[in-house]
């Protein structure tokens, strides 16, 4: 039995042009990861979003999707929707494309049902700050390997309750025609219940071939960037640079056995991993770029960190070291104040809170300083318009923002692509949750990329930078020599 009856369904149609209906069922034998595996049998696009809290305990829910309804992709301005063997272009608003697919599948928040029902889920790269601040002046030359947007519609999903113990199954009924739309979503739900009930089937994972990794800069290159960030620092233009490598190997099997060992050695607050006509992407990112709830904005800026202690009484002394260090706290500060201002620009005044100030956030191998941004977003504004004000993150642009992108693209060999950019949902019912996408590792055309970067400053220690882009890269690398063959 559904959630909502035909006639409740119909009741929203003045309102909604999409309504969630759903089925629950028990989920004390079944994990998301199971699931998904039975899911790439049948699937070549489909998603998994899973979370630890705190860093230490899972979060509420997990979901799962699957074949979307449609792409989308914005790549120098243009965009371009795939549906099904149909492809549509549309050169001057690229971004009225998100919104406008949103608006058609505009639905309610419906009680009992978990924070995200169906939307758009992917990448904003880190060159979407083009759509973001028109007048910065970026001109690199793209080679157009990653979008600057790539997110599917989902209009259906699985949803793992892990605190109930029982699953969502989840189809949004179209209202314009609800009699005939809401028979059909009872049969997609009851095919999605028939997809849960097959037996898992485990096989042991295939070992991959994994190259050797080389960076896209060699280490001479690298230091003389730095310097010359320190310069521009040191002249005035930025007070931080966030500079970084892209390191890449061949390999040819799919990600998915580099997902189970990166959940397992480096949980966190975003797990993703995601997978469509072109690409793979698994990750697991520790910190929120952005987040909307109802009319609530959300940030929370990082920054500061140190190893968990190997007992809770060196954690606690760790913990104390971190709060006690200067230079720790004058960068976290600054992106404190960042934060403040990019929520501010799509806030009501005087609503903007900083709350959990300098709150210490433990995850599996590190602990961070963090604290939460928050505002009331303005009665004209929208969860894209509250991502387009606080991207990209200072954590991984620098300070001033816009200047720090400048020298980014003046100095970095060649465009980011994903990384430092933004992956999540955004919700039919208006909410989003973006994450900033780190600790992540991407695969195209049997070729694996790994990227990090490090935050210069006036006083950075040239040999210290490389070698923190190399040790963020570690968890990554890591879970892809566990899936290679020894040699």
């Amino acid at each position: 039995m559904l959630n909502l009856s035909l006639e409740q369904v119909m009741q929203y149609a003045k309102d909604y042009k999409a309504v969630p209906v759903a089925k629950e069922c028990l989920a004390d034998m079944l994990t998301p990861l199971a699931f998904l595996d039975n899911v790439r049998r049948s699937s070549r696009n489909y998603f998994l979003l899973e979370s630890i809290e705190g860093g230490e305990h899972w979060a509420r829910y997990s979901f799962v999707g699957y074949d979307p309804v449609l792409r989308l992709k914005i790549t120098d301005g243009n965009a371009e929707i795939i549906s099904g063997a149909a492809v549509k272009y549309q050169e001057n608003d690229p971004l009225g494309c998100i919104r406008h697919i949103l608006e058609e599948y505009k639905a309610p928040l419906i009680e009992g049902l978990p924070n995200f029902t169906g939307g758009l889920v992917g990448t904003f790269g880190f060159d979407f700050m083009r759509y973001c601040e028109p007048d910065m002046r970026v001109n690199k030359e793209s080679k157009a390997e990653f979008a600057d947007v790539d997110l599917m519609l989902f209009d259906k999903l699985i949803a793992f309750d892990h605190l109930k113990q029982k699953i969502f199954l989840i189809v949004n009924v179209k209202t314009d025609n609800a009699a005939i739309n809401y028979a059909k979503a009872e049969r997609e739900i009851a095919a999605m219940e028939e997809m849960l009930l097959q037996p898992v089937q485990p096989k042991k994972p295939v070992k991959a071939k994994l190259g050797e990794f080389t960076s896209n800069q060699s280490r001479e290159q690298y230091n003389k960037s730095v310097l010359r960030c320190k310069e521009y620092i040191k002249n005035g233009d930025a007070f931080q640079i966030v500079y970084a490598q892209k390191f890449s190997a061949t390999y040819d099997q799919s990600l998915f056995s580099a997902y189970r060992y990166l959940r397992t050695t480096n949980p966190s607050q975003y797990m993703v991993f995601l997978h469509n006509d072109d690409m793979e992407i698994a990750g697991s990112s520790p910190e929120t770029l952005v987040k909307v709830v109802g009319k609530k904005v959300i940030s929370m800026p990082i920054a500061g960190t140190r190893r968990r202690g190997r007992t809770s009484e060196e954690d606690l002394a760790l913990e104390q070291e971190l709060l006690a260090d200067a230079k720790e706290i004058a960068e976290h500060n600054m992106l404190v104040d960042l934060g403040r201002n990019d929520v501010g620009r799509v806030c009501d005044f005087g609503s903007v809170k900083v709350s959990d100030y300098k709150a210490i956030k433990r995850f599996s191998h590190v602990m961070h300083i963090t604290s939460k941004v928050t505002g009331q977003l303005s009665a004209d504004k929208d969860a894209l318009d509250a991502l387009r004000a606080v991207f990209p993150a200072g954590t991984l642009s620098g300070a001033p923002k816009i200047r720090a992108c400048e020298i980014i693209d003046e100095l970095e060999p060649e465009r980011r692509g994903i990384y430092g950019g933004g992956m999540g949902y955004l919700d039919f019912g208006g909410n989003m949750d973006i994450c900033i996408t780190i600790r992540t590792m991407v695969k195209k055309n049997d070729r694996v990329y790994i990227q990090a970067g490090g935050g210069i400053v006036a006083d950075s220690v040239l040999d210290n930078e490389f070698q923190e882009t190399v040790n963020k890269a570690g968890a990554c690398m890591a879970a892809l020599c566990m899936t290679a063959e020894e040699e």
